[in-house]
C-alpha cells in the first residue's frame, strides 16, 4: 500500500514538474512537437524486471545489453512504439538546452524459448506498454542535417502482459520508474519533415539502444 502511494506521488510530481516547466515558464520559446515511430524501448527494462522476478541470472545477458554473456535469455519478436514529444528550448551559440516530455504506447512479444527460473518450457508473453518520460537534453548541429546530444531523463512505465505457459495463461502488470543516461544522433532526412534519431540509452542495470522515425509538427 505504503509502494503504491509512493508511486502515485511520484508521478503526480513528475507530471507537475514537466507542467511547470513547459507551461509555466517564461516563453523561452514556441513549444515544439512532433510524433514517432520506433523500436519500443521499455521492453529491455520490462524484459530485465521480469528476468529479476522470476529468477533469471543476470550475467546471463539481457536483450539490451551484449556485454552480459554469449547469448540472450529472451527473444524479442515483434517491437513496436508509437508516440509524441513535446519540448521547448533555447540557444547558446550553436548549442541547444532543450526540456519536455514523451508519452508513447510500445508493444512486444517475449519469448524464453529455455522457460524462466523452474519452468522449463518455452514461455510466450505479449506486453502492451505506456511510458511517460520526462527529458533534458543538450544538442549540437556539427552540421545543417546532422545534431550530436546527450541528456537525463527519467522513464515510468505501466505494462498489461499476458503470459502463455503451454496450456496455462496468466495477466500481469508492473509499473516502475528509471533514470537514464543518454546520448545520440538525429540526421535531418527531409529538411522539416522526417528525421532519423539513433540513442544510446544506459543505467546502472542496462544498456540498449532506440532507433526511431521523428515527424515534426509544423506551427502555423
Amino acid at each position: 500500500m505504503q509502494k503504491n502511494l509512493f508511486e502515485q506521488s511520484t508521478l503526480r510530481m513528475s507530471v507537475l514538474f514537466f507542467l511547470y516547466f513547459f507551461c509555466a515558464t517564461p516563453s523561452i520559446s514556441q513549444p515544439h512537437f512532433q510524433f514517432f515511430l520506433g523500436n519500443n524501448k521499455p521492453i529491455s527494462q520490462i524484459g530485465f524486471v521480469y528476468g529479476e522476478k522470476l529468477g533469471i541470472n543476470p550475467n546471463n545477458g539481457n536483450n539490451g545489453n551484449g556485454n552480459n554473456g554469449s547469448r540472450d535469455p529472451y527473444i524479442v519478436n515483434h517491437d513496436i512504439q508509437l508516440g509524441m514529444q513535446a519540448f521547448k528550448n533555447f540557444k547558446v551559440n550553436r548549442i541547444n538546452f532543450n526540456y519536455g516530455a514523451t508519452v508513447a504506447i510500445g508493444s512486444s512479444s517475449i519469448f524464453f524459448k529455455d522457460g524462466i527460473g523452474i519452468f522449463v518450457e518455452p514461455i510466450s508473453v505479449d506486453s502492451l506498454n505506456l511510458e511517460f518520460e520526462p527529458e533534458v537534453t543538450l544538442d549540437y548541429s556539427v552540421l545543417d542535417n546532422i545534431i550530436f546530444f546527450g541528456g537525463i531523463s527519467q522513464s515510468l512505465v505501466w505494462t498489461n502482459d499476458n503470459f502463455e505457459l503451454g496450456s496455462w495463461k496468466i495477466k500481469e502488470k508492473l509499473n516502475f520508474k528509471e533514470i537514464y543516461h543518454n546520448a545520440g544522433i538525429k540526421y535531418e532526412a527531409v529538411k522539416n519533415r522526417f528525421l532519423i534519431e539513433a540513442k544510446l540509452y544506459r543505467n546502472n542495470d542496462s544498456e540498449f539502444f532506440s532507433l526511431r522515425l521523428l515527424v515534426p509538427v509544423q506551427g502555423k
